[in-house]
């Protein structure tokens, strides 16, 4: 993915352990602490190399979008559920267990590739995040 670099195994497992807290903090938190789960990653790691700032970068990217999809589709509940008495406020229960689930389930399930020292993209994040986006930490 990126010429041949190879990770260290200390890189790939920093890089596992910023996946496994943002997907455990986005479980534990219902998706509002996933970015801080890949922030400590990082903190924990002894050197900043490309692989790990990668994985931290597409982990914040898609915890960010997390939060930001859950925040929405509570305000949109809520103005449902206010709108009809509380009727149509469920209907978007689903998609909000989707957001959360997929918060919460696909770092975890993109860390145990990582931990081999394979460059795992996140689905419709992590190409971006490699190739076309500015890094949010470097």
């Amino acid at each position: 993915m990126t010429s041949g670099y190879q990770p260290s195994q200390d890189e790939a497992q920093a890089a596992f352990v910023t996946h496994v807290l943002a997907g455990s903090l986005a479980f534990i938190s219902c998706g509002f602490l996933g970015a801080l789960g890949a922030v400590l990653g990082l903190l924990l790691a002894k050197e900043r190399r490309p692989f790990l700032l990668y994985h931290v970068n597409q982990a914040i990217v898609l915890q960010l979008g997390v939060l930001g999809a859950s925040i929405v589709l509570g305000i949109v509940n809520f103005v449902l559920s206010v709108l009809s008495a509380g009727c149509l406020g469920f209907l978007l229960m689903p998609l909000s267990l989707l957001v959360w689930l997929g918060g919460s389930i696909l770092p975890v399930v993109v860390a145990f590739a990582v931990k081999e020292g394979q460059w795992k993209p996140y689905p419709l994040v992590g190409e971006k995040v490699l190739n076309e986006w500015k890094p949010l930490v470097t």
